[in-house]
């Protein structure tokens, strides 16, 4: 037997991690009105003003990101 219940989106954590996702992108949005950055282009500046002279694999260390993941963005 199904537990109905078992699929509620509310309950799903894949759903719940998307939608705090989507709450922090909007608060980054309204954060950042007239900027042009994106969240991860404010994370690899913010990571170059306490290390100042990074390496990229630097950059990706810190941020926990794949290195593929650097590519595709084009940072």
């Amino acid at each position: 037997m199904t537990n109905t219940n078992a699929g509620s989106l509310s309950e799903s954590m894949l759903h719940l991690l998307h939608r705090a996702g989507q709450v922090a992108d909007e608060m980054f949005t309204e954060e950042m009105q007239g900027s042009d950055l994106t969240p991860r282009q404010f994370a690899v500046l913010r990571v170059l003003q306490r290390l100042e002279t990074a390496s990229q694999t630097d950059i990706v260390n810190d941020l926990r990101i794949s290195s593929s993941v650097w590519w595709r963005a084009g940072l």
